[in-house]
């Protein structure tokens, strides 16, 4: 399966895009129908007093359906992971 990724204030770096497309291929165990794929991952702004905020997101199409996830964590690879 195909995807995009975008980073938004974050360089996709080769590790970021092998962790996702980990993910990726388990998705497509579950599910051989995804015809698309788009995921984003963000670090939020810079104003958090705990540090850094990642935000990943998922949107992916399947037949008749668009499946969306969204997850917040202080770690980048565990709001992937979520």
């Amino acid at each position: 399966m195909e995807y995009t990724l975008k980073g938004t204030n974050i360089e996709i770096t080769d590790a970021i895009r092998s962790h996702l497309d980990e993910h990726v291929v388990k998705l497509t165990r579950y599910h051989e129908g995804i015809t698309g794929a788009h995921f984003e991952v963000e670090l939020t702004t810079h104003h958090h007093h705990k540090g850094k905020i990642f935000r990943a997101e998922g949107n992916m199409s399947i037949p008749g359906k668009l499946l969306r996830a969204e997850e917040t964590h202080e770690d980048m690879y565990a709001a992937i992971d979520a």
